[in-house]
């Protein structure tokens, strides 16, 4: 997916778990970022924490590597 700019966590975590409601989407996204071997060390190199609302380009193109395109 081409983007130009970064993207609420909330909104990235609807197009991963579309049929979830937006507070369980979010959850489970949130778990699948921890639990993805690599992955959370890779956010962590490029600027991400825990607590992070809004994704800078580089954070959505460490995801997508990972978990594919939603």
């Amino acid at each position: 997916m081409k983007r130009t700019r970064g993207m609420k966590l909330g909104r990235l975590a609807m197009l991963y778990y579309p049929e979830r409601g937006y507070k369980r989407a979010v959850h489970l996204f949130r778990e699948e970022l921890c639990q993805t071997r690599g992955l959370r060390e890779a956010l962590q190199e490029v600027g991400y924490h825990d607590k992070m609302r809004v994704l800078n380009l580089r954070q959505i193109h460490v995801i997508e590597q990972y978990l594919g395109e939603p």
